[in-house]
């Protein structure tokens, strides 16, 4: 994984079809109609989102693991952080 340039970020986006393109006033509404709905009152949907998230975990866990640590560790150096 590398951060994207601006040029690649542009592309991305200029190419995306517009129902998939992000725009965060879209997911501003989306996350106050959300709001509007409490999950808490529904025990299946808690149970749900608590087992979604430990898929989003391990997933991200997994990703993590395949990165060069090297790379990782110059990427952070390039942007600034002290290793």
């Amino acid at each position: 994984m590398y951060l994207a340039t601006d040029k690649e970020i542009f592309t991305k986006l200029g190419h995306q079809d517009k129902d998939e393109r992000f725009i965060p006033t879209h997911v501003i509404d989306l996350m106050q109609e959300m709001i509007k709905r409490p999950y808490h009152n529904n025990p299946e949907e808690v149970e749900r989102e608590i087992a979604q998230k430990e898929m989003a975990k391990l997933g991200l866990d997994r990703m993590m693991k395949e990165l060069p640590e090297d790379e990782v560790i110059e990427n952070l150096r390039v942007q600034g952080f002290e290793i």
